[in-house]
């Protein structure tokens, strides 16, 4: 998921997994959409209008799962928002490869660029660079062509910890 910015620069905002859903807000708000989605790989997409949408929130199971992602949302924002006035850049680019962990092949290797990590962190390119420097050189990551490699996910996640603690 990204913004396109006024002056035509695209921000990566959000990675969206099988399974999970995006663009429910528009239906209630009726504002014009201010992200857009590009699939990654085959994809299937569900489309519901506000008729078959009205539909399906009728039903109450529905509305408790769609409260609790909205929940999730909420509180992964509200942590975001925490790390970014207590922790050091290198401190959320750790909890992003925890994040895109799941997608690592069994090796640990996360297909990425750079661009993009800078872009879901809301940094320059410099600034990423700075701080996968730092993961480098206590080795909890690695870099090469168009990826990273987690070396030790049990070490990042400990790394995470104590910085949190700090």
């Amino acid at each position: 998921m990204f913004r396109t910015r006024r002056h035509g620069a695209e921000s990566l905002v959000s990675l969206i997994y099988p399974g999970q859903h995006f663009g429910d807000i528009l239906m209630f708000d009726c504002e014009p959409r201010t992200h857009s989605v590009v699939a990654v790989g085959d994809t299937i997409i569900d489309h519901y209008d506000a008729k078959a949408f009205g539909l399906v929130t009728a039903r109450p199971e529905v509305l408790v799962a769609l409260y609790r992602v909205a929940g999730a949302r909420l509180g992964r924002a509200l942590a975001m928002i925490d790390d970014l006035r207590t922790l050091p850049r290198e401190g959320h680019l750790a909890k992003l490869f925890l994040a895109l962990a799941p997608t690592a092949d069994a090796q640990g290797k996360i297909d990425c660029i750079q661009e993009d990590l800078a872009g879901i962190l809301g940094v320059t390119s410099m600034t990423l660079a700075k701080a996968l420097g730092k993961l480098k050189r206590v080795g909890l990551v690695e870099t090469g062509y168009r990826h990273i490699r987690i070396t030790d996910i049990g070490a990042l996640r400990a790394w995470v910890s104590a910085l949190e603690l700090d």
